[in-house]
């Protein structure tokens, strides 16, 4: 294996100095007023603010005038409304204003998080469903005047200009699904990620996900008869002292801490259940998905009979994973629909469902009969009990830490898509636990853009990320997420001509072909590392500054891990033990630096 140390060669494209043109379709061009926004390095044009502007709101006038002045040099002034502004002022309207009011901008019928951008006159007015959706929408117009790109934390695109016009805008946008986390390392790593990358989340849930013995400590209730099966793991659902003493500590939880909204009630992560004979009857009867159900219904009635007369709703929050992802229903021929086993399994309406899939294979769509079954009756069956249904999904191959390829990008676009459309309120994404995963950033990036609008190009959204993010390296980084990409539709043909599964799945027992010398053929391996090799020589010969030429060789460093680590595990005898000694003691040490747990 030919050893490297460097990164990235090449051409920047030239910034645009003179009008931003952000693009929100395939060949479609922003359209400019005659307003003068910058002229000669200089502004008329200050930030307008509510005179008691919410927190959202000042942040909204923070991140404007950031990257206000990235673009232009310029610091743009705050003014706090005095009701005398009208559109013929040269201001930025942030929220809820005098100047929003009396240009009638409804904000009220817009999604959540959904904002309006809009000239009126001399005006632009930048108003959310929120303070959130106001935020998003300085995103919006800084992307359509500057060309802003949030790709990570670390690597933001934005115009530079001396002169430019005021965006002629009448636009309003919401998020495609209305909440959502994309839980990966990368989203964390850097100031402001996830509200940069329109992605903070309302629906935060207290003691997620794994509760059950949180609330009910084995050590300390194990005297108490019947509590628990036989191991200690797991609760026993249908014991009544056990449901009254998780109502009684769920309701002095919430007590304690009077912000919670939504409380998980989340079995252990094992298989492991109570096998009695009273939640045998009732699993047998409701199935053990029911009985959980069961469960959560009577902490929750709890809780409404507790805190209604507070004016406080607490939801519960049912961990639907392994014994508990399938829905409690039977099809009805008659009505050609899934219907409840029994009326009992019906989630209350302060239940809320979170449906762990983590049987999916995320190479394919959510509705492909053949390779997700499972996943069709999940999504048919919850939305025939609940309209409050909330997901769990997976990004990454767990046991790995991302170093073996996770192949979702194509399929991204259609499970998002396919929450939509049932309905979901929330969604999570959980990623790798690590920044040195095979192109995760990319992938923090391209989910962040789907959620917004799941008809995105994917394609379109990845060379965009790798030509800004890799800069000289660009093209033979495409060129190796090209490869793979085709690689493993390949493999995924090759292995379903045998009637063998192959697929994205979180857990390498569930592809146990995924992890071997006929998947990964050595010369296969041997071509990666030859584009990574081009991609630091391209790097070195860029001309790059210190700290950009620095932070070019970490990225490279990190997408080479995965060949690396595939050929020396899978082709340790290609070596002499001396050579191989060597090449595993710096794989080891590289990866050590650069974040992942795997280890030769």
């Amino acid at each position: 294996m030919k050893k490297i140390i460097v990164i990235v060669l090449a051409s920047l494209m030239a910034l645009t100095m003179l009008f931003g043109c952000a693009k929100k379709e395939e060949g479609e061009t922003e359209t400019f007023s005659g307003i003068d926004l910058v002229k000669d390095g200089k502004t008329e044009y200050s930030i307008l603010l509510p005179e008691n502007a919410e927190d959202m709101e000042q942040t909204a006038a923070s991140e404007l005038q950031t990257f206000f002045e990235m673009a232009t040099g310029i610091s743009l002034t705050v003014r706090t409304d005095d009701a005398a502004v009208t559109a013929q002022d040269h201001v930025i309207s942030l929220g809820n204003t005098s100047l929003k009011e009396a240009e009638k901008i409804d904000t009220a019928s817009l999604s959540t998080h959904g904002f309006i951008l809009k000239r009126v006159d001399n005006a632009l007015i930048i108003a959310g469903e929120d303070g959130r959706g106001t935020v998003y929408g300085v995103y919006e117009f800084l992307e359509r005047q500057f060309n802003y790109h949030y790709y990570t934390g670390d690597e933001i695109a934005i115009d530079k200009t001396t002169n430019c016009k005021l965006i002629d805008v009448n636009y309003s946008d919401a998020p495609y699904i209305p909440d959502y986390w994309i839980g990966y390392e990368t989203m964390s790593s850097f100031y402001n990620s996830n509200l940069r990358y329109r992605a903070l989340h309302d629906f935060e849930i207290s003691r997620w996900p794994h509760s059950h013995l949180s609330f009910l400590p084995y050590d300390q209730y194990k005297d108490h008869e019947g509590w628990y099966d036989a191991s200690g793991k797991a609760l026993c659902l249908t014991n009544q002292e056990v449901m009254d003493e998780m109502a009684r500590v769920v309701i002095q939880h919430a007590e304690e801490n009077p912000t919670v909204e939504n409380v998980m009630l989340g079995a252990e992560d094992s298989w492991t259940i109570c096998s009695c004979e009273n939640c045998q009857a009732s699993d047998t009867k409701y199935t053990h998905t029911g009985t959980d159900i069961i469960f959560c219904n009577y902490v929750a009635d709890k809780l409404v009979e507790h805190f209604a007369p507070q004016g406080r709703t607490v939801n519960i929050v049912s961990l639907n994973y392994y014994n508990t992802e399938k829905p409690p229903v039977e099809y009805d021929e008659s009505k050609q629909a899934y219907v409840p086993l029994d009326e009992k399994v019906i989630p209350h309406d302060n239940v809320y469902v979170h449906i762990c899939y983590v049987y999916a294979d995320y190479s394919a769509s959510f509705k492909d009969p053949d390779r997700n079954s499972t996943q069709i009756y999940n999504l048919d069956g919850w939305k025939a009990l609940t309209d409050n249904l909330t997901a769990y999904t997976y990004n990454g191959l767990f046991v790995n830490e991302a170093l073996l390829f996770f192949d979702d990008f194509a399929y991204k676009s259609d499970y998002i898509r396919t929450f939509g459309e049932y309905g979901y309120k929330f969604v999570f994404m959980e990623g790798s636990p690590t920044k040195a995963s095979t192109f995760e950033a990319m992938r923090s990036y391209v989910s962040a853009q789907l959620f917004w609008d799941p008809d995105q190009d994917v394609n379109a959204l990845t060379s965009d990320f790798i030509q800004n993010y890799y800069k000289a390296a660009a093209p033979y980084i495409q060129e190796y997420y090209d490869k793979i990409s085709l690689h493993m539709s390949e493999m995924k043909a090759m292995y379903e001509a045998e009637n063998k599964n192959f697929g994205a799945y979180v857990q390498l027992e569930m592809n146990k072909y995924l992890f071997t010398d006929r998947t990964w053929p050595q010369r296969v391996l041997e071509q990666y590392l030859e584009l990574m090799d081009k991609a630091f020589e391209a790097v070195e010969n860029a001309g790059y500054d210190e700290d950009l030429y620095e932070k070019m060789i970490y990225r490279l460093r990190i997408e080479q891990l995965s060949p690396r680590y595939l050929l020396l595990a899978l082709y340790p005898s290609s070596f002499t033990e001396s050579e191989y000694a060597q090449l595993a003691a710096q794989f080891n040490e590289d990866a050590a630096t650069l974040g992942s747990k795997i280890r030769l």
